[in-house]
């Protein structure tokens, strides 16, 4: 009778382990995907950035070569 109970407690622990470890790697799949996710939001980011910046040098240089044109 006590090695059924002995065994009962292994495999009780063995189940909380096998458990644990399985939520342990469920959070590091999700923190993965986590942070590939906020990878690509900052290259998208990135992206935009440079794509405003381009637009915001030629409005500049428009804007430089109207006032050329007004004042000549």
């Amino acid at each position: 009778m006590a090695d059924l109970e002995l065994w009962q407690l292994v495999w009780g622990s063995l189940r909380t382990l096998l458990k644990s470890g399985h939520q342990l790697l469920a959070r590091i799949k999700r923190a993965h995907h986590l942070e590939v996710e906020a990878e690509k939001v900052q290259e998208d980011l990135r992206a935009e950035i440079s794509h405003l910046q381009e637009k915001i040098e030629m409005d500049t240089k428009a804007t430089a070569m109207l006032a050329k044109d007004l004042y000549a």
